[in-house]
C-alpha cells in the first residue's frame, strides 16, 4: 500500500521554528543611560508608520504628501489595518552634545515604502541642557534627571532607562500645525549581555578596550493634527553604533 503523506501541523512548525531561534536570542534588560552615552554614537533602525489618511494635519490639506502615496490613494481594496495606512522607513537618530549646555538632535529618514514619516518631525532640533542637582548628595550622577529645553516649544527628560519628549503646552493652531506638529516621544533603552568571545578591540595605543554591551532603543511617537486628533502613530527600533568602536558596522 502506498503510504499516505500527512501534512505538517502548523503549530508544530511554529514551535520548531521558535525553538530553533531560542539559542540565538539575546536576553535584554533595562539599560540605565545618560547623555554622554546617548551622544557617543548613532542610533540606526527601522520606523513603522501608522497613518490616518482621512485626518488632515491642517485645514484644506490634500492627504497626499502627509503619508499617503498615489498607489495607496488609488487602491480601493480594504485594508487589514482598518482606516490605518501603513509604511516603513529606515531611520538614523543622533544626539550631538558639546558636554555643556548646548545640544542638537538630528533625524535622517530614508525612502518610504507606503506611508511616510511627517517631514516636519525630521527637522534638526537645538536645545539647552540642565541636570537636576537638587539631590546630588543622595543620588549618583547617572541617576539624576537630565532636562532639555528644545526649540519648537518642546521639552525632554532623560532619567534611568527612559527618555521622554513632550510639548511644553498644547496649542492647537491650524496656522502652525504644518510647521510645528504636536507630538510626543517615549523611548526605552535596553541592553544585552556583554560578548567577551573573540579578539578584544584595541585602542590607538594597542591597549584592549573594555567590552561593552549591545544597546538598543524602542521609541513610540504620537503625532496630532490642528484639532488635537491622532494623525500618526510610529514605532521605531534602534541599535546603537558607537563612534570609533562600531564604525566598521555602520
Amino acid at each position: 500500500a502506498t503510504p499516505q503523506l500527512v501534512p505538517p501541523n502548523p503549530m508544530d512548525q511554529l514551535q520548531s521554528a521558535m525553538s530553533g531561534r531560542k539559542d540565538d536570542a539575546v536576553a535584554l534588560s533595562l539599560h540605565p543611560t545618560n547623555l554622554l552615552e546617548i551622544s557617543s554614537g548613532v542610533w540606526l533602525g527601522d520606523l513603522i508608520i501608522r497613518d490616518y489618511p482621512s485626518i488632515l494635519m491642517i485645514p484644506n490639506e490634500s492627504s497626499r504628501g502627509f503619508g499617503a502615496t498615489p498607489a495607496a490613494e488609488a487602491s480601493t481594496e480594504p485594508s487589514n489595518f482598518g482606516d490605518w495606512s501603513i509604511g516603513v522607513q529606515k531611520i538614523a537618530w543622533r544626539w550631538m552634545w558639546n558636554f555643556g549646555d548646548e545640544i542638537r538632535q538630528i533625524t535622517d529618514v530614508g525612502k518610504a515604502m507606503g506611508s511616510s514619516y511627517i517631514a516636519a518631525l525630521s527637522k534638526p532640533l537645538a536645545g539647552t541642557v540642565s541636570i537636576n542637582e537638587g539631590l546630588s548628595r543622595r543620588m549618583k550622577i547617572d541617576d539624576r534627571m537630565v532636562h532639555v529645553t528644545w526649540s519648537g516649544d518642546n521639552v525632554g527628560f532623560i532619567v534611568g532607562s527612559t527618555a521622554v519628549q513632550i510639548p511644553r503646552y498644547f496649542a492647537f493652531d491650524a496656522r502652525s500645525a504644518a510647521q510645528k506638529p504636536i507630538y510626543t516621544d517615549f523611548s526605552v533603552f535596553q541592553s544585552g549581555d556583554i560578548d567577551s568571545s573573540g579578539e578584544p578591540m584595541l585602542d590607538e595605543n594597542g591597549d584592549p578596550l573594555p567590552n561593552l554591551p549591545t544597546v538598543v532603543c524602542s521609541k513610540n511617537t504620537r503625532v496630532y493634527n490642528y484639532e488635537g486628533r491622532l494623525k500618526q502613530g510610529c514605532s521605531s527600533f534602534y541599535t546603537f553604533k558607537r563612534f570609533g568602536i562600531d564604525d566598521d558596522e555602520i
